[in-house]
């Protein structure tokens, strides 16, 4: 603590900036701390479950009731761990993704390209290290691919990227995730029924494998007088792309990036490329 007094505020809008930023820089300690304790804990939990089967075939109950009941509130400790581990998890990556946006240009211009997908590539290379060394190693990104789902249906995307995991994560659900980004392209406004039917085709390709979603972008070039329907909105800005890996729960966004007249780009919603 810095010693001030915490009731003193001169603005309140930098107040809670600077309060995020204090809580921020020290999530770092408090989650090496979490994550010692869950290590102890974990520890101390296969400890007690040879212990309670040594009491058990021993036969002596008064040792092996006791020993149950540390091993059920060892395991609710560790459940409880884990959950505040992900609140800091969120919290700070949350933290990132809004400072990130509040150092960004408000105004996106669209890079120059051969068409909508390649400029969209090349904006997404000079954001994102993963898009960027993608474009670098031959044969990881693709154009016109062709992907089968878990219930065997084609599907067809405009770009498609896929940097595999590490072994570790792939076993045991922890380390490099790996990256995958799908880009699909309209002529038109995009639908609801568009938008769905991208969101089922994630779904179905996802399910097969151990690699999350990262980014799945629908982009287009509007016109004049073209705009996207109210319904469409309500959709990308509420519904995400559930994946699970090994205990991992994660949620993508659906994003929709329109090449506008004026030749800037603009984002429903506005997804940030912090890295995790």
């Amino acid at each position: 603590m810095n010693g001030k007094d915490v009731r003193a505020i001169e603005n309140p809008i930098s107040a809670i900036f600077d309060l995020a930023e204090d809580v921020n820089a020290q999530a770092p300690k408090v989650r090496k701390s979490v994550r010692y304790a869950t290590i102890f804990i974990s520890i101390w939990l296969i400890v007690n479950f040879i212990l309670v089967l040594l009491f058990l075939f021993t036969r002596q109950w008064l040792f092996l009731i006791l020993f149950m009941a540390l091993f059920i509130v060892g395991a609710l400790a560790l459940k409880w761990l884990r959950e505040v581990s992900g609140f800091f998890s969120y919290y700070v990556i949350r933290h990132r993704v809004i400072r990130s946006i509040r150092e960004e240009d408000p105004v996106v211009y669209v890079p120059r390209g051969e068409d909508s997908v390649q400029k969209l590539v090349y904006h997404l290379a000079s954001k994102n290290p993963h898009v960027n060394e993608g474009l670098k190693r031959p044969g990881l990104f693709q154009t016109q691919a062709i992907l089968r789902g878990k219930s065997g249906v084609m599907y067809s995307f405009d770009g498609y990227l896929r940097m595999k995991p590490s072994t570790f994560w792939k076993w045991f659900g922890m380390g490099y995730s790996g990256y995958s980004l799908f880009i699909k392209k309209y002529d038109h406004p995009p639908r609801l029924l568009d938008m769905q039917s991208l969101r089922n085709a994630i779904l179905d390709i996802t399910s097969t494998g151990s690699i999350p979603p990262s980014r799945v972008i629908a982009v287009w070039s509007s016109g004049e007088d073209d705009q996207l329907a109210d319904d469409v909105y309500e959709f990308v800005t509420n519904e995400v792309v559930p994946f699970s890996h090994r205990g991992n729960k994660f949620s993508t966004t659906m994003e929709i990036i329109t090449e506008s007249p004026d030749g800037t780009y603009d984002f429903i919603p506005y997804v940030s490329d912090v890295d995790y």
